[in-house]
């Protein structure tokens, strides 16, 4: 059912809950997985104007998403699964757009999702990437809740550069 799972990763505990049920599908299906990491840096510039990334700062949130995404990825090889990596950085895209337009390039079936809640979540405290992607998708989402334990969990950050790694 579904060929192509794209999986939206940032190294967090519930994003690794979504990992793990992309590759029971996968396992079941006969699914590709992509793993997409996606550097944010609009945070970053929001907070004060004067904040300039150097090439040294890009280098290291570089380094920082592919050690996230090639631990994954080897997770999900070590099953016998077929996965690639993207690591993209785009500073004119929001984050949700990057992953949507992603996932209709590499023709996405599915979008999966780790999502911090324990229980169920009111649309407005999905934050505003979440919730464009759900407004926005012309897929299926498929959301994972992470346990309690992984809602006290912070992100794994890194910025990207767009890189496609198979």
């Amino acid at each position: 059912m579904y060929k192509r799972i794209l999986v939206p990763f940032d190294g967090s505990a519930p994003a690794n809950r979504g990992v793990d049920e992309a590759a029971r599908l996968a396992k079941m299906m006969g699914s590709q997985i992509r793993l997409l990491y996606v550097i944010d840096q609009a945070p970053l510039l929001k907070l004060d104007r004067k904040i300039e990334l150097s090439i040294e700062s890009l280098r290291h949130m570089r380094e920082g998403g592919l050690a996230i995404l090639y631990a994954a990825a080897a997770r999900i090889q070590n099953q016998g699964l077929s996965v690639s990596t993207v690591l993209a950085t785009n500073v004119t895209l929001r984050l949700a757009d990057q992953v949507l337009e992603h996932a209709k390039d590499w023709q996405a079936d599915l979008l999966v999702l780790g999502t911090q809640s324990h229980q169920r979540i009111p649309r407005k405290l999905l934050g505003s990437d979440a919730d464009e992607i759900i407004r926005a998708a012309d897929i299926p989402i498929l959301f994972v809740r992470g346990s309690l334990e992984c809602a006290l969990e912070a992100p794994k950050v890194a910025p990207m550069l767009y890189e496609e790694h198979a």
